[in-house]
């Protein structure tokens, strides 16, 4: 039986860990465990067993939680070296395998997720991945076929990000107007808010349909909103959709619902407009239609909208580099069995076998 040790780096790779496991236990009978090495998370209610070790600090370490962190995973993964586990990183965060080798004395397979087109990959990254791993895996082709050319074990697996928008629950009620949706940045909420009421109305005279704007959840966001709005001049209203809106912003004769379903939100839009890389890569996996909102220059998407050679160009591209949807049975399949390659992904693609 195979035994798998899943080491995610934040929230978004325990979710992948998370259905990567399901896909595991569906065809097979392999063990699976986690470890989170930067917090801890009970995951026993869930079947997903966490390791971990029983620490016994002098009560002054409190003051220090990066210490007691570090010293847990230091104590926890030096356990591990007895154990005839599989070890998979997945994450972004190539310092981790040196820990992992150094501790375990194991390679592990390192699935490289890309949430950022920006996403720098340095000279460290290459040498760690290069030296450190057993296998590479990512969501990146242009990533892969750097590695490729520099004659790495490198595989692209495709838009992993795709496979954690869930399916519909709540249909939204739009008549038979087509849904366009905003996507404004989590880390950057207030200004991209405020960028897309300044822009809504030029779009909205452009473009008629059923108005959409994701927002995160939090009493401090809705406060930040009626103070925005209020300053540029909209008003914020309850909505009778009250169990998928949180409200709508109106301003004679404009509106805009305003939601926190993501997944919901994506699936069901006919134009995403997304100032969020990770929202656009997600989109573009599911086949949407996307338009990207640039800050420095917020007024290139009526570009996108008037040509749209422009805007099939810029879809291709970002389905050329991240693929489509469907890449957790792959992994799944490649953990258990070796290499799954998958023709969708590899034609056209000029790198080398």
């Amino acid at each position: 039986m195979k035994c798998f040790l899943f080491i995610p780096e934040n929230d978004l790779e325990d979710q992948i860990s998370k259905n990567i496991c399901w896909n595991l236990r569906k065809v097979s009978l392999a063990k699976v465990y986690f470890f989170h090495p930067h917090y801890i998370q009970e995951l026993k209610k869930q079947d997903y067993p966490e390791i971990k070790s029983d620490i016994t600090l002098p009560s002054i370490f409190q003051l220090f939680p990066k210490v007691i962190e570090w010293y847990r995973m230091i104590r926890t993964l030096r356990r591990r070296r007895r154990f005839r586990e599989t070890i998979i990183l997945i994450g972004h965060k190539t310092c981790l395998l040196l820990w992992i080798f150094f501790l375990i004395q194991k390679k592990p397979i390192f699935i490289w997720i890309t949430r950022q087109f920006n996403q720098t990959f340095s000279w460290f990254d290459y040498y760690f991945t290069k030296y450190l791993t057993q296998s590479f895996l990512t969501n990146d082709q242009y990533l892969n076929h750097y590695l490729r050319q520099k004659n790495q074990a490198s595989y692209f697996i495709g838009n992993v990000l795709s496979d954690l928008v869930q399916p519909i629950e709540f249909p939204f009620i739009h008549g038979k107007k087509p849904i366009y949706s905003f996507f404004p940045s989590i880390d950057r909420f207030e200004f991209d808010f405020e960028l897309i009421l300044k822009l809504f109305p030029d779009f909205a005279d452009m473009m008629n349909g059923y108005y959409l704007m994701v927002i995160p959840p939090g009493q401090k966001t809705m406060q930040a909103i009626t103070a925005i709005a209020s300053r540029l001049g909209w008003n914020l209203s309850k909505s009778l959709e009250g169990e998928i809106l949180e409200g709508y912003l109106w301003k004679n004769p404009y509106y805009i619902n305003l939601t926190l379903f993501q997944s919901e939100t994506l699936v069901q839009s006919d134009l995403i407009l997304s100032m969020d890389d990770l929202y656009t890569i997600q989109a573009v996996g599911i086949n949407k239609k996307v338009i990207p909102l640039d800050r420095n220059h917020p007024q290139e998407m009526f570009v996108y909208l008037k040509n749209t050679n422009n805007f099939y160009e810029y879809n291709n591209f970002l389905k050329s580099r991240f693929g489509t949807s469907g890449t957790i049975e792959r992994i799944a399949a490649y953990l258990l069995w070796g290499v799954v390659e998958d023709q969708r992904f590899l034609r056209n693609k000029t790198t080398p076998n």
